[in-house]
């Protein structure tokens, strides 16, 4: 995702997209939305986020039960140096 973000998201002065997910008691995304800064569009980001779209997530449980959740997932796409724990 960031990868597909990388030049726009360089140029916004920014180094986050943010995913807004709505899943339902079943674990099926039932909205999906990204948050952009002001001008910036996403439209290679929203193609590369068609894979999470896809996916089928364990459901979300309260008291033992499955409920539907909101939840908000944050990319850092700022570049990593050879040094980051993430790179070693």
């Amino acid at each position: 995702m960031c990868e597909a973000a990388a030049p726009q998201l360089h140029d916004s002065g920014t180094t986050k997209i943010v995913l807004f997910m709505e899943l339902d008691q079943a674990g099926h995304l039932v909205h999906f939305r990204t948050e952009s800064p002001k001008g910036l569009h996403l439209e290679k980001v929203k193609d590369a986020a068609a894979d999470v779209k896809a996916m089928h997530f364990e459901p979300a449980r309260k008291n033992g039960l499955p409920v539907a959740v909101q939840i908000r997932v944050t990319f850092d796409c700022a570049p990593q140096s050879a040094d980051t724990p993430a790179n070693k």
